[in-house]
């Protein structure tokens, strides 16, 4: 289990459990490797975590640099992804002391990265320093 805060930090399993305070979907678009995905950003105290990881990684993970076990989870002011499936509604739950939050289930493949760190990460230049940015490298698909 990694927790990880870094710009580029990024998740990918067949479930994925998302909690932010704000969250907003887009229009499903077509990618010629990936078929439809389904996109989604998630902004204010943000976080993804991995429920359930791919059976065959190998197959299934499209960034290399993504972390892929079972309870990997990535923290940010800001996370942006994707789904290969529809997504549902998100259901209000607490979220913390004083505010609601949403609660998502992501089921049948899913990828989520950090767009922005926490905000004490970005003001403390001893936590920035312990994060540097991840560089993605997309896998090579085999025609």
């Amino acid at each position: 289990m990694v927790r990880a805060t870094a710009i580029g930090a990024a998740i990918e399993g067949e479930k994925i459990q998302i909690r932010t305070r704000q969250f907003d979907t887009y229009p499903p678009k077509k990618h010629p490797h990936k078929g439809m995905m389904f996109s989604f950003r998630l902004g204010i105290r943000a976080s993804a975590s991995i429920t359930e990881e791919y059976v065959t990684p190998a197959d299934s993970v499209v960034y290399t640099t993504s972390m892929t076990s079972t309870g990997d989870e990535i923290l940010g002011t800001s996370i942006a992804g994707w789904s290969r499936k529809p997504l549902n509604e998100p259901h209000l739950a607490k979220g913390s002391g004083t505010h609601s939050a949403s609660h998502l289930q992501i089921f049948g493949g899913a990828y989520a990265n950090v767009q922005i760190p926490p905000r004490e990460h970005l003001e403390d230049a001893e936590i920035a320093a312990k994060n540097p940015p991840i560089q993605q490298a997309m896998r090579e698909i085999k025609a």
